[in-house]
């Protein structure tokens, strides 16, 4: 019976990061005490895609299934369900508010709070573009009084505000196709920022408000993060010249850092991190001190050009505790595992 419990109980992830050099993917154990064990690899030179998005989708799906099956011989598993990192030139970035009336006493529950954020997706839904990531920036009982949290607190009206990334439609729909083509049952994009977010900043230290660029080969993504969230974003095409390079991410760092709030921290990861002339830019125009930034959570896995990479296992971690057991990975023996549950279930 402990065998049996042990099987089902086990926690696999499987992610993948589409680099301007090289797909990779790497497959993890979540372990009962939080750490990580690194069950195997894959890696394939990336084709096919360019710093605009698609460019050919055969050759795409070439290096997503080279890259996955070196990893299921590497680790031992059958990916059945992937967590993939998703980049688009084009993200946009739009707060929203929605409200919620109360009726009876007045006292907010959480379907009031997701009548708000319903409220507010309407607002920025549009036949092109996907909402690829959301989190809730702020709440406001009856228009006047600021809460942490809006639950059990009476009130009248509950009025959420909502920062939105949208993704291109077609450009969901196309990475949709290659991981289909790839014979992936099961595939999760995931907005690359949210994982470089995740990849720098350790669980218990994403309160503060920190600017952090992915500073890679194709693309620049600075954002604000703050309150376990993305509160501002910019992307741009990576200039060739390391100068220009410099100068852009610079601009876009200013502007993020317009907002009145201090920001403690600017954290620069990515494969371009230790850029000399780009890190020279940061430090002569901002005061707030600037670090290159290891990826954390993973051991050995530490390098600033994985931040993404290793922050997607912790998105995906979090994604996967929101969903039901049986929705995890299965693997070649997924009809004994739910069976196994069944039985425990049932009996036990």
């Amino acid at each position: 019976m402990n065998f049996i419990k042990k099987l089902i109980s086990r926690r696999v992830l499987s992610v993948l990061d589409f680099g301007a050099q090289t797909v990779t993917v790497l497959c993890v154990e979540k372990r009962d005490d939080g750490s990580v064990r690194v069950l195997g690899g894959g890696e394939a030179p990336s084709r096919g895609v360019g710093p605009e998005g698609i460019v050919l989708l055969g050759d795409a799906v070439e290096s997503v299934v080279d890259a996955v099956a070196k990893a299921q011989r590497s680790a031992g598993v059958r990916i059945d369900t992937l967590y993939f990192n998703l980049e688009d030139i084009l993200l946009q970035g739009s707060a929203s508010c929605g409200s919620a009336c109360l009726v009876g006493e007045g006292e907010i529950n959480s379907r009031a709070v997701n009548e708000a954020r319903q409220m507010a997706e309407r607002r920025v839904a549009n036949f092109y573009e996907r909402i690829v990531y959301a989190v809730d920036t702020g709440y406001l009982i009856d228009q006047k009084d600021p809460v942490e949290n809006p639950v059990g607190v009476f009130g009248q009206q509950l009025d959420v505000s909502v920062y939105f990334l949208l993704a291109r439609a077609e450009l969901c729909d196309a990475w949709k196709k290659i991981m289909e083509r790839a014979g992936l049952a099961k595939s999760v994009p995931v907005v690359s920022a949210w994982s470089t977010a995740y990849g720098v900043l350790p669980k218990g230290d994403r309160r503060r408000r920190r600017v952090i660029v992915d500073f890679g080969d194709d693309l620049t993504t600075t954002l604000v993060f703050k309150n376990g969230g993305i509160q501002g974003l910019r992307i741009r095409a990576t200039a060739a010249d390391r100068s220009e390079a410099g100068k852009n991410l610079a601009a876009d760092v200013k502007e993020l850092m317009a907002s009145p709030e201090a920001t403690e921290q600017i954290l620069v990861a990515g494969d371009r991190a230790s850029d000399e002339e780009a890190l020279k830019r940061i430090k002569e125009n901002f005061s707030a001190p600037v670090f290159v930034a290891a990826a954390v959570g993973i051991p050995k896995f530490d390098q600033p050009r994985l931040a993404s990479l290793v922050g997607l296992v912790g998105v995906a971690e979090e994604l996967e505790k929101k969903a039901p057991l049986l929705r995890r990975e299965k693997g070649l023996l997924g009809d004994v595992k739910e069976k196994a549950m069944e039985f425990v279930q049932e009996y036990f």
